[in-house]
């Protein structure tokens, strides 16, 4: 007895087409759905069947939007203020055991 396993071989193999030109695709409620790496709900596109679902993320693809900068500070938090409040948790942890001395 033969299965059939050419499905979700088709799958897979788009899946991964799709996700080297960074396009996510799985399948939601019977539907295709399609979205960026790291996409909000707004840029997902959904397909019926798996051939418009490669065609659409290819032009998806191709589309991209530019990413923005992010709006704040993404580097590590100042290295001093680290230092300060290390030094500060220490001091109440002396004063806390009574030590001190004033």
């Amino acid at each position: 007895m033969e299965q059939k396993t050419e499905p979700v071989s088709d799958f897979i193999a788009a899946r991964a087409e799709l996700r080297s030109l960074g396009i996510n695709l799985d399948i939601a409620a019977g539907a295709y759905c399609l979205n960026y790496d790291h996409g909000s709900e707004n840029t997902a596109r959904y397909a019926d069947d798996l051939g418009e679902a490669c065609a659409v993320g290819r032009e998806m693809a191709a589309n991209k939007p530019t990413r923005l900068p992010p709006l704040g500070p993404t580097g590590r938090r100042n290295t001093h203020r680290a230092s300060m409040y290390r030094h500060n948790t220490r001091l109440a942890a002396i004063r806390r055991r009574g030590g001190g001395g004033q």
